[in-house]
């Protein structure tokens, strides 16, 4: 059964449980960290023209501020995820070559 997809804040993680997105003024409880930012939209790409995905929107100079963007449509990205062991590649390839 696939995990299920989570709004979570850019700034700390925290969930995001409201429907729809949030308001252009609306912030994290917990960080205070504008919801309606470039940082939470799934349209935002570093690596893209103005950092957008999207070809019609404005520069936008502060990426983790509010904006006023029409476009923005939270980032989802799967659930929590399983704690791995960090040394367990490491401990996998040590005992690869005992005998």
């Amino acid at each position: 059964m696939a995990s299920p997809m989570i709004r979570k804040c850019h700034s700390c993680g925290s969930p995001w449980e409201g429907e729809g997105r949030p308001g252009f003024k609306a912030t994290c409880e917990p960080c205070g960290a504008f919801l309606h930012s470039c940082k939470n939209c799934r349209l935002h790409d570093p690596t893209a023209h103005n950092q957008c995905l999207s070809p019609t929107t404005d520069a936008v100079s502060d990426r983790e501020g509010l904006n006023w963007c029409d476009e923005f449509d939270f980032r989802a990205s799967d659930g929590p995820k399983e704690k791995t062991d960090p040394d367990a590649a490491k401990n996998a390839w040590d005992n690869l070559f005992d005998s």
